[in-house]
């Protein structure tokens, strides 16, 4: 029997008051661990422990429970190391949580201590130490030799704070460690798992848990997360799958597929912009294509279709506003323009919402993530739809994931091909999702409804003053512009791209509801 169990049970026969007191004041202490591995990892001998695991299966409870029952021994040196402050004062919360009263010589520092770059170090009554570190700054962890160490959310810290920092200092003492994540793709961490399950490494040993054999978590629960996100984002983070570099994004069901012919002037056959449109543009100027991507606000079924390259800005912005004009006169109740503000996007933004256009500009970089998300898992639920045509599916397939050296994701095309009109999607159904349909509408000239053309007349685009004919040399410019034209005639000019004045307005009672 244990000699501290043997204590116990001489204090009960001696003193059942004192006894009694003594439960009580470890009952709110006292961490059960669950049937769903837990238990499994806390008894196992191994020095070096991996634990691979699904979001919210419970890693930080029993690697607290572990480390605390390491402060038992005199003079031990131990350490809980993750990868931010943030991540690291979480541990330590949880550590503090599960921390007996009276085994401590000084009083536990505040968490405030994290986020003023002090040290954090429990000391205990028997001479241990419990010190906590960020890998974002491990010139603090040289030095030490130490006696056991927690790495939390290991997969997302670089090899080098493993391999060069926390593994030397375990050699003088022959130190233990427990590494515990969620995976991030097949880098180190994935590496020192495999130590684990091979039968001839005789120190590791490794586990993989998914978020379901948490017993504790209310029933329904998990899948209920799952179905919130894109599956490869669900294998990772609920079911603690490991995911290859380059793996592919977006999993592409036929009946996710909109099998219909884009027409001449942009429109997809079969599917009128009815109601409200929205227009997700990637701009490019040289080596990339512009890409306008439009849907219907009410089933999502994409409606606009046009890819272009080489052409300068100022006939884009002519072919923007003509994408605009050829949905409202084809139905469409009102149209929003989703636009990258990369590269000139922030000019051309500028200059469609003076044009009055219902406009949001979008720093594709900063949100490109969350946008890649957002499309795979509609996608993958029957919420969004995309074209059947050769080259955007070209695109779709070839779009992957990577995994930075810290453990982060990337996405993007393969190294030299292209990703535009993925790009235009993704904006497409951020606005879709997000945006909405404006609550107010700028009125000028343009938001008055043209006549309809329903059956692409030929004549149409012969006569369109705008018309589809786009081999239009920017540097070569007509003998007169509209400006010119009107004042050779002896007319007042008025730009079109600008709201209708107030005097304008008061005279156009059309304009007015």
């Amino acid at each position: 029997m244990d000699a501290n169990a043997q204590k116990l049970l001489d204090l009960a026969a001696e003193n059942p008051a004192a006894f009694q007191r003594l439960m009580e004041m470890v009952k709110g202490k006292t961490i059960e661990l669950h049937d769903g591995g837990q238990k499994d990892v806390f008894y196992s001998k191994a020095r070096f422990k991996v634990m691979n695991c699904g979001r919210r299966w419970g890693k930080t409870v029993v690697a607290a429970k572990i480390i605390i029952s390491k402060t038992r021994k005199k003079n031990q040196m131990l350490w809980w190391v993750a990868p931010t402050y943030k991540i690291v004062k979480r541990g330590y919360d949880e550590v503090l949580r599960q921390l007996p009263d009276g085994v401590l010589a000084k009083a536990a520092p505040p968490s405030s201590n994290f986020d003023a770059g002090r040290s954090v170090i429990l000391h205990f009554t028997n001479g241990t130490k419990m010190e906590f570190y960020s890998a974002e700054r491990p010139e603090g962890m040289l030095g030490a030799a130490v006696d056991f160490a927690v790495l939390d959310e290991a997969a997302i810290m670089k090899p080098h704070i493993w391999n060069q920092i926390i593994s030397p200092t375990l050699i003088d003492h022959e130190g233990g460690a427990l590494m515990i994540s969620t995976p991030r793709g097949r880098n180190w961490f994935y590496k020192a798992w495999l130590k684990g399950q091979d039968s001839a490494e005789k120190l590791w040993a490794s586990w993989t848990f998914t978020t379901q054999d948490n017993p504790t978590l209310p029933p329904g629960e998990a899948d209920r997360m799952a179905e919130d996100m894109p599956q490869m984002e669900a294998d990772q983070e609920i079911y603690a799958k490991w995911l290859a570099a380059g793996s592919s994004v977006f999993l592409l069901d036929y009946d996710r597929l909109q099998d219909a012919a884009i027409l001449r002037d942009g429109l997809i056959d079969g599917y009128p912009p009815k109601g409200h449109v929205v227009l997700g543009i990637d701009l490019a100027r040289t080596n990339d294509y512009t890409v306008i991507y439009g849907a219907r606000m009410a089933d999502r079924k994409n409606c606009y279709f046009e890819r272009m390259r080489g052409v300068a800005w100022e006939e884009q912005r002519r072919r923007i506003k003509r994408a605009v004009r050829t949905c409202m006169r084809n139905g469409a109740s009102g149209v929003t323009l989703i636009v990258d503000e990369g590269n000139a996007g922030d000019v051309i933004v500028e200059d469609l919402e003076e044009a009055g256009y219902d406009v949001v500009g979008i720093n594709f970089t900063t949100h490109k993530a969350n946008m890649v998300r957002l499309l795979a898992n509609d996608l993958e639920r029957g919420r969004a739809f995309v074209l059947n045509e050769p080259v955007g599916l070209v695109e779709f397939e070839a779009y992957m994931m990577d995994v930075t050296p810290g453990g982060r994701y990337t996405y993007s095309a393969p190294e030299g091909e292209h990703d535009d009109i993925v790009s235009a999607k993704m904006l497409q159904h951020h606005g879709v999702v997000n945006e909405g349909v404006p609550g107010l509408t700028v009125l000028n000239e343009e938001t008055v409804a043209a006549p309809r053309i329903d059956d692409h007349d030929d004549e149409w685009y012969e006569d369109d003053e705008d018309g589809y004919d786009d081999l239009i040399d920017p540097d070569e410019s007509p003998e007169l512009d509209d400006a010119q034209a009107a004042d050779a005639v002896g007319l007042a000019y008025r730009d079109p791209t600008q709201p209708p004045s107030p005097q304008e307005l008061m005279q156009r009672p059309d304009l007015w509801f």
